[in-house]
C-alpha cells in the first residue's frame, strides 16, 4: 500500500513538473528601465517601460517604448542579447539605426513591429539573421534587454530586462514565466 502512495505521489510530482514546463514563449513581456541597470550603473533622472509582445503565430514582436526625463537626446534604442549585468549584441532595433528616428525631446513613445527580417546576426552569441524563434526562446527565458542610447551615454542611459512583469529593475525572475 505505502508503495503504490508513493508510485503515485511520484506521477503527481512528475505531471506538475511538466505542466510547470510549459512553453512560456508566447504572451506579453514588460521591463522597467532605469540607468542603474546599465553596466556599469549610472546616475540618470531617466526612466522608462517597456512592452513586448509575441504574435500568436510567433512571427513577429509588437514593441513600445516609454522613456522620460533622459538627460540626453535619444539616438538609439533596441533589443540586445544579454543576461542582467551583462552586455549583449543588437537583435534589433527599436528607434534609430534602421528603424524611424527616436524622439528628440526629454520624454517620448515609439511602437515598433519587428519581424524576421529584423532580427541581426550575431555571430559571437550565435544568433543567425532572421532567427525570430532563437529571440523568441531568449526573450521567455530572460536573456534579452532593452537599452537606449543618448547623446549624454552612448553605451546607455536606461536599460531593463524584460521579464512576464515589472519587478525590481531586471524583471522578476528574469522572465521565467512569473
Amino acid at each position: 500500500m505505502l508503495r503504490i502512495n508513493l508510485l503515485g505521489l511520484c506521477l503527481l510530482v512528475a505531471t506538475a513538473m511538466l505542466a510547470a514546463a510549459e512553453d512560456h514563449s508566447e504572451g506579453q513581456f514588460k521591463a522597467s528601465l532605469s540607468g542603474y541597470n546599465e553596466v556599469p550603473s549610472i546616475a540618470s533622472p531617466g526612466s522608462g517601460q517597456v512592452t513586448l509582445s509575441v504574435s500568436s503565430d510567433q512571427k513577429s514582436l509588437s514593441v513600445t517604448l516609454n522613456f522620460a526625463q533622459l538627460a540626453g537626446v535619444a539616438q538609439s534604442a533596441g533589443l540586445y542579447f544579454g543576461l542582467p549585468a551583462t552586455m549583449g549584441g543588437l537583435i534589433a532595433p527599436i528607434c534609430g539605426g534602421t528603424k524611424a528616428t527616436c524622439p528628440t525631446t526629454a520624454a517620448g513613445t515609439v511602437t515598433v513591429t519587428l519581424a524576421a527580417t529584423d532580427i541581426a546576426a550575431i555571430m559571437a552569441q550565435g544568433l543567425t539573421a532572421g532567427d525570430i524563434a532563437s529571440v523568441i526562446h531568449a526573450i521567455a527565458n530572460g536573456a534579452v534587454y532593452v537599452n537606449v542610447l543618448t547623446s549624454k551615454f552612448a553605451n546607455g542611459e536606461i536599460r531593463g530586462q524584460l521579464g512576464r512583469g515589472f519587478g525590481l529593475g531586471q524583471g522578476v525572475g528574469g522572465g521565467r514565466g512569473n
